[in-house]
């Protein structure tokens, strides 16, 4: 039975479509400094990295076209240094609030997501941080996704058994796969970038997929408790 749920930060708890708008911006202004290459040209290129599973979307984009040209380094330092410039402000999903108070009766809620202490901030003016009795964030370990190493680390200082816990995130790659691979139960929320990326194998598919936070209940994680998740031979 599941008592601990935890939160991918971006695509749950976060809306980033403001952000991924400013980024493909920055991004094409920096490719287009070496070659034609439009909006159109950075979304194409964005759907192909979701299709393949590729960790960083934005990264993917610099590397294909920079990289045999010797470029990508310099391109990539600047993309990092101009994007923390840019201050993007964290924007918290619709519907967050009411979900964060279904679920917050009934399960200990944490966050295991690639932000640090900006999202426990935004969190904390919006008046939900008291929803999640874990807190950790990527600033507290050095380990990240997808290494299912990090989902055990935040599991561990939670206090939490990954038998026991329910992941909630919008990408296979580094959302749901790790979370089975551990052990954990796992929704899938179709929203953003990755609302068109598919799982390849068994180990990648979610116990339920929602579009909207509305459709993640109670109801819902008993449902999904009530029958057997995919069972990984390496942690039975």
């Amino acid at each position: 039975m599941t008592e601990a749920i935890f939160l991918d930060a971006g695509g749950v708890i976060l809306d980033e479509t403001a952000s991924e708008v400013a980024r493909a911006s920055l991004i094409c202004g920096l490719l287009a400094v070496h070659l034609d290459y439009s909006q159109a040209d950075y979304w194409r290129d964005t759907a192909e990295a979701v299709q393949d599973h590729v960790s960083s979307v934005y990264e993917y984009a610099l590397f294909k076209h920079l990289h045999s040209r010797g470029l990508y380094p310099a391109a990539m330092a600047r993309y990092r240094s101009e994007w923390q410039a840019l201050g993007q402000p964290l924007v918290l999903m619709a519907g967050l609030p009411e979900m964060l108070a279904r679920l917050s009766g009934s399960y200990r809620l944490g966050i295991l997501g690639q932000y640090g202490q900006a999202l426990l901030e935004t969190l904390e003016a919006a008046g939900l941080l008291g929803h999640f009795a874990f807190q950790d964030t990527q600033d507290d370990h050095t380990l990240t996704k997808p290494d299912p190493r990090y989902y055990l680390a935040v599991l561990a200082n939670a206090g939490a058994v990954p038998q026991r816990s329910l992941m909630i995130g919008d990408r296979i790659d580094k959302d749901i796969y790790p979370a089975n691979v551990v052990g954990m139960r796992s929704i899938r929320m179709r929203t953003g970038l990755h609302a068109a990326q598919e799982a390849r194998l068994a180990i990648e598919l979610p116990d339920a997929t929602v579009d909207r936070l509305a459709d993640i209940t109670p109801d819902l994680v008993a449902r999904i408790d009530a029958h057997p998740g995919f069972q990984n031979p390496f942690f039975s």
